[in-house]
């Protein structure tokens, strides 16, 4: 994955290998009082995943590196996230995400 760093505004991932291969899309963060809402936008694509699935795994990945980054910020803080803190597709993190929509498989 190679990304680019827009800071403090968020960064862009253009995803080179792997099953979303040739997806792109760039993660932001807006300030809600004492939280950080964070967006994604972007087309994600899947050189080996049904289109069917794809959503699905796009929503696995993105609240597995926000869980992740998530983890990462706090250890460095002393505290611990709330439980229950990342529930359904829209809850990620510390804010709400927009629902990410794949962009449709393409022929070829």
């Amino acid at each position: 994955m190679r990304w680019t760093s827009f800071h403090p505004v968020g960064v862009a991932y253009d995803v080179l290998e792997g099953p979303f291969a040739g997806s792109r899309f760039f993660l932001y963060y807006t300030p809600r009082g004492q939280r950080t809402g964070v967006t994604v936008a972007g087309e994600f694509v899947s050189p080996t995943l049904p289109s069917g699935e794809l959503e699905k795994a796009v929503d696995a990945f993105l609240a597995t590196e926000f869980r992740q980054d998530r983890d990462a910020l706090l250890r460095g803080t002393g505290r611990r996230a709330p439980a229950g803190l990342i529930r359904g597709r829209d809850r990620i993190a510390s804010g709400r995400a927009r629902a990410v929509r794949p962009a449709a498989q393409k022929a070829g």
